[in-house]
């Protein structure tokens, strides 16, 4: 592709190779398998199939549709046996007709998609994992922690404060129990 401002969208002065976006002819080599967009939606499997092995050995070719009322969704994908076959099929049968309809090729991006995806799992799984350990640690260190209060509580003899030394009766709080105990001698 071309990395300056020519040849960009769907201008007829860059080649299909060299061409972005929507309009197909983008190749990186990274993967045989190949989205057709723009497919008038009479084109079946067969239609398509034919169509793209005309540039080499097909392993899969689809026209995807809506599993609800099973119409196509006017694109599709196929998958070639080689990297060099799929290429061969971007550069020549992006911008060409299918039934009418100029149809573009380009790299499948599901294939990127789901290797992205596999990695932000694994990261969220490890980071979950890494905060759970150290959720652990934290825990024990809390259970150490209350052990060491519950023996320091014990040993100094921490208690509720009512505002009262042991046997001593006061004023405040205390005053509903004296006339609880006057009661009793009637």
């Amino acid at each position: 592709g071309l990395s300056g401002g020519a040849g960009k969208g769907k201008g007829k002065g860059a080649g299909a190779g060299e061409k972005r976006g929507r309009a197909g002819g983008e190749w990186t080599g990274t993967t045989p398998k190949l989205y057709i967009g723009n497919l008038a939606y009479d084109v079946t499997d067969e239609i398509l199939k034919a169509y793209m092995e005309t540039k080499g050995t097909l392993l899969s070719c689809v026209v995807l549709t809506d599993p609800n009322t099973k119409r196509s969704k006017g694109c599709g994908t196929c998958e070639y046996e080689s990297l060099e076959e799929a290429e061969k099929a971007v550069k020549e049968l992006s911008e060409t007709k299918l039934n009418g309809r100029s149809i573009f090729v380009r790299e499948d991006r599901e294939p990127a998609r789901e290797a992205a995806r596999a990695a932000r799992i694994k990261a969220m799984q490890d980071k979950k994992d890494t905060k759970a350990a150290a959720k652990d640690e934290t825990d024990e260190k809390k259970t150490d922690e209350k052990d060491d209060d519950s023996r320091v509580s014990e040993s100094e003899g921490w208690r509720v404060d009512t505002g009262k030394k042991d046997g001593e009766e006061g004023e405040g709080e205390g005053e509903g129990e004296e006339e609880a105990e006057g009661g009793e001698t009637d």
